[in-house]
């Protein structure tokens, strides 16, 4: 730990005035003990300014409070330092965790959308894309022969009949029931 001067040189020469001898006292000029103060310390004015001197004890609390003051000092700067980085890295989580939302948002879209696209696909499969029909009959009374023939595409049905003296063609749609 760096060890730093409390008292200015003018407090160090009244500390030397206040612990040397009173014959000492006496044989400054421009130095005179205004006030004794209860905790042992004295008021001293040396030149027309007025310094306090204090005992070795007080001298060694003050320094000791100093120090303590300085690590104190250091603690905060270190506290203030971690504040700043966590408030840093919560900015950083805050951020991360809004783009986790949004990402999440366009799975869970894409995820709905190829869901439906399976379904569209399952459904269609099931149903056959390109289909033929041939069938033979009778029709009315006559009970001549009738040959029926068509062509699907997927749900789209195109049928034609063939008679002797009739024919037709059938157009429609086909569902199904089941």
């Amino acid at each position: 730990m760096r060890w730093r001067p409390v008292c200015s040189a003018a407090a160090l020469l009244a500390l030397a005035i206040a612990a040397a001898p009173r014959t000492a006292v006496a044989q400054c000029d421009s130095c005179r003990i205004v006030r004794l103060n209860p905790d042992s310390s004295l008021v001293i004015d040396v030149g027309g300014r007025r310094y306090r001197a204090l005992t070795e004890q007080q001298q060694r609390d003050v320094l000791a409070l100093a120090a303590r003051a300085e690590r104190a000092e250091g603690l905060v700067a270190l506290k203030d330092s971690l504040i700043a980085g966590s408030e840093t890295l919560l900015a950083v989580y805050d951020s991360t965790l809004a783009q986790q939302r949004a990402y999440t948002a366009t799975l869970d879209s894409l995820y709905r959308g190829y869901r439906d696209l399976a379904a569209g696909y399952r459904r269609l499969s099931g149903e056959p894309i390109l289909t033929a029909q041939l069938g033979a009959g009778i029709t009315g009374p006559d009970t001549k022969p009738a040959l029926v023939a068509g062509v699907g595409v997927w749900r789209f049905r195109l049928s034609g009949f063939f008679q002797e003296d009739n024919s037709g063609v059938l157009a429609g749609v086909q569902w199904k029931l089941f």
